[in-house]
């Protein structure tokens, strides 16, 4: 796997833990409304999937950092 392709994979990671982050954050702030948490135990799973979110992209955060000090290292070798 290529250090871009790596990249690629820890972005895509982040965006995805945002965009859920963003839904379950909708579900918490909508409590009981329409299109939102409507009991409490959808509550506690809506706020168990933001902090899941929220490791995911702290994890795919740590993914781009590896490649690009990877990155850095083939760019020193090399020149």
């Amino acid at each position: 796997m290529s250090v871009g392709s790596v990249l690629n994979v820890g972005l895509s990671g982040i965006l995805s833990g945002t965009q859920q982050m963003n839904a379950h954050a909708g579900k918490i702030a909508r409590y009981g409304q329409e299109g939102g948490a409507t009991s409490e135990s959808q509550l506690i799973e809506s706020a168990v999937g933001l902090k899941q979110s929220e490791l995911q992209v702290k994890a795919s955060a740590m993914v781009v950092k590896a490649a690009a000090k990877v990155s850095d290292s083939l760019i020193d070798i090399y020149a």
